[in-house]
C-alpha cells in the first residue's frame, strides 16, 4: 500500500532543472515531522540546529516546500514556518507510515551501535513484502550520518524479534504497536543523526 501524497511530494521535491539538491528523503521527512508538530510554528534557525543540515541545504528545502504550499511563513504574528492544509494531509499520511521518531535508552550498544538512540514504528501494511537483510537498514543509517540501524518485528506478546529469531524485550511503550509492525532503532552521535538514522532505515522497508 502506498501514501499517495506523501510519494508524489517525494517525487516534486527532487525534480530540478540545475543541481541535484543536498538534503535527501531523510531530511525532507524529519522537515515535515517538525514543523507538522510545532502548531505555533518554528524558525528556520531552530529547524537548522534541529537537523544539524547546512545552512544552504536547509533554506532550500523550506523554498521547495513553501513552492509544493507544504509549508507556510506567517509574517503577521512572525511564527515562523507553519504547515498548510495540504501539509498537514502529508504530515497525517507520514504518521500513518512511520511514528514521530523518540528516544531509547541504550546502554553499551544494547540494541544497536551508536552514543544516542532512537526509535520510530512503521505500520506493517505499508512495508515491502521483503524486508531484506537488517545489514541494509544499518548502511541506510550510515549514508545519511548516523552510526548503525537496526529493524525488529513485534510479536504481539510484548517482545520484538530480529531476522535470526531471537526475540527480547524493550523498554518502551508499546499499547499503539500491532502485531507485524516494524520496530526502527536508528543510532548516532547526535539526536539529529540518530532521528536521520531512523528515518533513512525506515524508508528502506516501506512502499514510498
Amino acid at each position: 500500500m502506498e501514501i499517495s501524497s506523501l510519494s508524489n511530494l517525494l517525487k516534486k521535491l527532487f525534480e530540478t532543472k540545475t543541481i541535484t539538491p543536498s538534503y535527501k528523503i531523510p531530511h525532507i521527512l524529519f522537515c515535515i515531522m517538525l514543523i507538522g508538530k510545532e502548531s505555533h510554528g518554528i524558525g528556520r534557525y531552530r529547524i537548522k540546529k534541529e537537523m544539524n543540515l547546512g545552512e544552504g541545504s536547509i533554506k532550500t528545502l523550506l523554498n521547495r516546500l513553501k513552492e509544493e504550499n507544504v509549508i507556510k511563513v506567517d509574517k503577521s504574528r512572525q511564527k515562523g514556518h507553519i504547515i498548510t492544509t495540504i501539509g498537514k494531509k502529508i504530515f497525517q499520511d507520514l504518521e500513518k507510515l512511520i511514528s514521530y521518531p523518540q528516544e531509547l535508552e541504550n546502554k553499551e550498544n544494547k540494541f544497536v551501535v551508536g552514543q544516542i538512540a532512537y526509535y520510530s514504528v512503521v505500520d506493517q501494511q505499508y512495508i515491502k513484502r521483503n524486508l531484506g537483510s537488517s545489514i541494509n537498514q544499518r548502511d541506510e543509517a550510515i549514508k545519511i550520518g548516523g552510526t548503525g540501524a537496526t529493524c525488529l518485528i513485534y510479536d504481539g506478546n510484548q517482545k520484538f524479534g530480529f531476522s535470526d529469531g531471537i526475540s527480547i524485550n524493550l523498554p518502551i511503550e508499546q499499547k499503539q504497536i500491532k502485531k507485524g509492525d516494524i520496530l526502527i532503532i536508528g543510532a548516532g552521535n547526535s539526536k539529529s543523526d540518530a532521528i536521520l538514522a531512523t528515518y533513512a532505515a525506515a524508508i528502506s522497508i516501506l512502499t514510498i
